[in-house]
């Protein structure tokens, strides 16, 4: 019986050293490259500069404006002084030297940030928005917060 036994023992392990052998060729391990000083110097930052993303713009009008259609200080909805956009006063006394300004407010028109004015004193229009640049678009109802200026808004 002791005899049998390790015979059986042996065909087992026998079985197992066949069963464990790999059959298909081992694939190759990637290489990995390594960094060089110079590869290091080239890759760009973790931490990302948040000056490069929105440069000092100088301010070429007064009251707030700069150029690229940016207003400093610009919050939807929020009331803005006539002495704190006076750039924005002469615009409309330009163009409208009978009038008189009722309120300026921040808005966006056409996907830009803009001030829309309400007007009182001329026949015709009633509100209006001056973009950053000081351009003057008319009011047209339904136009609020809309992405792309229509023909008629696009006359000034």
């Amino acid at each position: 019986m002791r005899k049998s036994f390790i015979i059986m023992a042996a065909v087992l392990v026998a079985c197992l050293c066949v069963g464990c052998t790999n059959t298909t060729e081992p694939a190759p391990t990637p290489l990995m490259p390594t960094a060089t000083a110079d590869v290091i110097e080239s890759m760009p930052s973790a931490s990302p500069d948040a000056s490069a993303a929105m440069p000092d713009a100088p301010s070429d009008l007064a009251g707030g404006m700069t150029t690229g259609g940016v207003i400093a200080g610009f919050e939807e909805g929020k009331n803005v002084e006539q002495t704190d956009a006076p750039d924005v006063v002469s615009a409309v006394k330009a163009k409208y030297p009978d009038a008189t300004i009722k309120s300026i407010t921040y808005a966006t028109h056409a996907g830009n940030q803009v001030y829309h004015v309400m007007l009182d004193g001329v026949a015709d229009t009633t509100e209006i928005y001056v973009d950053a640049a000081g351009q003057i678009t008319p009011y047209v109802a339904g136009t609020e917060n809309t992405e792309t200026p229509t023909a008629a808004m696009s006359a000034s």
